[in-house]
């Protein structure tokens, strides 16, 4: 059933958008939609009684998805392609070569530090380069004022320069963990406005042990120690109330 999840996926995202559009499919082809899913066999039923040829079925799905994407101008987007099975690649470059003069943007997503040199991403890359079908861009970690700007919008406010460093520092620029980060300190209760913008409070200091012993004090009093590598959150609570974790 694995090879036909991709399809399967893609066809029914199409027709919940739009499932009429599956009563204008040819009749072997609507014929195969019906039988890999069986919710629209109703549209279709004059279509849907006899079972597609086995060997036939991935063609004329393709072809499905094919005339459906056309049709609908819809955009495709299939993230984490470094994860992909084999069916997925094969289907990118199918579609990417049967609709390569449709209004259609198909978006493929991936890691490029976790495809080795003999993962088949790399040779799709290259098939769809010799065919001129690829476009390819380079997304590299925010600067510290783009990390600023992507927290302001996630918090609705600007963070103060204390915390946009603090914030650059521990993401190192990258959007998933400056979304993380932001958004857990800001679901914590960990953040207060002041007139530099907002910033971590009282409560809460977020640092790496350095080489040595690790020694931090709190702006209310509060006392840490502990061992290098470590990361500490020092949570101090109004009535003065200690509580030591690590944030790791």
């Amino acid at each position: 059933d694995e090879p036909w999840s991709l399809l399967r996926s893609l066809l029914r995202e199409i027709l919940a958008q739009d499932a009429t559009a599956a009563m204008e499919l040819p009749g072997p082809i609507g014929a195969a939609v019906a039988w890999l899913l069986p919710e629209f066999e109703a549209l279709i039923p004059d279509r849907a009684r006899s079972e597609p040829d086995p060997e036939s079925r991935r063609s004329l799905l393709l072809e499905a998805a094919t005339r459906l994407l056309a049709a609908g101008g819809a955009g495709l987007a299939v993230d984490d392609l470094q994860w992909a099975d084999n069916a997925t690649l094969e289907l990118v470059p199918t579609l990417a070569g049967a609709l390569a003069h449709e209004r259609l943007l198909i978006v493929g997503i991936y890691r490029n530090d976790e495809i080795g040199r003999g993962h088949p991403l790399r040779r799709l890359r290259n098939d769809l380069r010799r065919a001129r079908l690829l476009r390819e861009i380079i997304l590299a970690p925010l600067d510290q004022a783009g990390t600023t700007a992507l927290a302001t919008r996630l918090l609705g406010q600007s963070p103060s320069p204390a915390l946009a460093a603090t914030l650059y520092e521990r993401t190192e620029g990258v959007p998933l963990f400056v979304n993380e980060l932001a958004g857990a300190l800001a679901l914590r209760g960990r953040l207060r406005p002041s007139a530099a913008g907002i910033e971590l409070g009282n409560d809460l200091v977020l640092a790496p042990a350095p080489l040595g012993q690790l020694s931090l004090k709190t702006t209310n009093g509060g006392l840490l120690f502990g061992s290098p590598g470590n990361l500490y959150q020092i949570v101090m609570s109004d009535s003065g109330s200690k509580d030591y974790r690590t944030f790791v």
